[in-house]
């Protein structure tokens, strides 16, 4: 089984129909750090701008929808991490933003307060508000994301559907006549004749025509003899 989502939360899930406790993910599917604006410190290090934290220091977020409001204790399990936490720790403690939307600021009985002044106060956005694509935040409202069909890819036209299936019978009526023709073909076996391996000849060697004394004394003993009594 595996699970794709894009920017605006959107899930879809892939695999055999096994229960998983993953398929209880919902279909809108945030974290309430998504789209959280950083800040660079003096040392030059990044830090949340809300917490004034490290972002690999920060607790697990919490699982929310497109208007910010978080999913109960049950689902907030299904993110790697808090699989074991107690239900205080999965139970998130939110606010009223000056827009009317959910925010989520913390595990619910350990936020401190200043960190709540610091929200509604030092914040460039006077709070925090979860940035959506216009077209999620704008139709999340009066539009219900169960209601959308689910495309995977954009349809064909029908004329091309037509033009597509016209041309498979097309092709497979020619497979089946050329399977036919080839068929009533005789079976041809082309025996080939054993070749045998036969040995390279060797080049005769070229002879010299010049000898040496030595030689002609061994060819002709009787000339040599003569030659030496008078």
């Amino acid at each position: 089984m595996f699970s794709v989502t894009d920017s605006q939360g959107h899930l879809l899930t892939y695999g055999l129909g096994i229960p998983s406790p993953r398929r209880k993910v919902p279909y809108e599917v945030f974290f309430h750090t998504d789209y959280r604006p950083l800040l660079r410190a003096a040392d030059h290090s990044v830090l949340d701008e809300q917490t004034n934290t490290e972002p690999h220091l920060m607790p697990p977020p919490f699982l929310v929808d497109s208007d910010g409001s978080p999913y109960p204790p049950e689902i907030q399990k299904l993110v790697p991490g808090k699989e074991n936490e107690g239900l205080l720790q999965l139970v998130a403690d939110v606010i009223i933003n000056e827009l009317g939307r959910t925010e989520v600021i913390g595990i619910r009985g350990t936020a401190n307060m200043n960190t709540v002044e610091h929200l509604s106060n030092n914040s460039p956005n006077q709070s925090r508000v979860i940035s959506l694509h216009p077209s999620v935040e704008q139709n999340s409202s009066s539009f219900s994301f169960e209601n959308r069909p689910r495309i995977i890819c954009k349809p064909l036209k029908p004329s091309i559907m037509d033009q597509i299936q016209n041309r498979i019978k097309i092709l497979g009526v020619m497979e089946e006549e050329e399977f036919t023709l080839e068929s009533d073909k005789p079976l041809v076996v082309d025996e080939k004749p054993q070749v045998l391996s036969v040995k390279p000849k060797k080049k005769p060697q070229a002879k010299h025509s010049y000898s040496t004394r030595a030689t002609n004394v061994e060819n002709d003993p009787q000339e040599n003899r003569s030659s030496s009594n008078p």
